[in-house]
């Protein structure tokens, strides 16, 4: 987990994550599920695994930061995207 923090590694797992929620939330917008699993993290401080899970009513806070993200990186393909499978959500 300390590759959150390291700014040399954060672009690199903060692109990584956010890539694999918008996937996650994609997949299951029209699924009846209460949460998903968008990651699963191993601490090897503690030896324990962990699973990053997003509640749907997280599902529109969530694509509002990944879009931020994306309008910084001035990547508005991606902006269009993530707008329309807010759409979905309202």
């Amino acid at each position: 987990m300390s590759s959150l923090i390291n700014p040399e590694t954060k672009p690199t797992v903060q692109k990584s994550l956010y890539k694999q929620i918008l996937r996650e939330i994609k997949a299951n917008i029209s699924s009846s599920k209460s949460s998903v699993v968008v990651a699963h993290i191993h601490s090897e401080s503690d030896k324990e695994y962990y699973d990053v899970i997003i509640e749907r009513d997280d599902f529109k806070t969530n694509l509002n930061t990944i879009l931020a993200h994306h309008e910084e990186q001035e990547d508005y393909e991606k902006c269009s995207e993530i707008q329309s499978i807010i759409s979905q959500l309202k």
